[in-house]
């Protein structure tokens, strides 16, 4: 799959929305993950540029959250998701993972 086929199209259209510059992405980014966990962000135009072309598809929690915030809107509506939680239920359907528990257990 190139980056091409993985483009955060969604995320894309929101900041394109509001007419933001990658710059403001991440000055607000960055107040909304100082506010929500105390410490300063360090996000970049990189990692919103990673975030926009499908590089980065499920940032740590404090940065989902932070996106959230600034965009008003859920990680699914960011375009944001976790391609091993997507691996896993795909594998629970019955193609190598099984569950005992609720802990996954590989099976042959």
């Amino acid at each position: 799959m190139n980056s091409r086929d993985r483009r955060n199209r969604q995320l894309a259209q929101l900041i394109e929305r509001r007419d933001w510059k990658r710059r403001e992405v991440v000055d607000k980014v960055n107040a909304a993950y100082e506010q929500i966990t105390g410490k300063p962000g360090a996000c970049d135009e990189e990692a919103i540029r990673r975030l926009v072309s499908g590089v980065t598809r499920w940032p740590t929690e404090g940065y989902r959250r932070a996106l959230e915030q600034t965009f008003d809107a859920t990680a699914t509506e960011l375009g944001l998701y976790n391609p091993r939680a997507a691996r896993a239920k795909h594998s629970q359907t019955g193609t190598g993972v099984e569950a005992v528990n609720g802990t996954p257990i590989w099976t042959i």
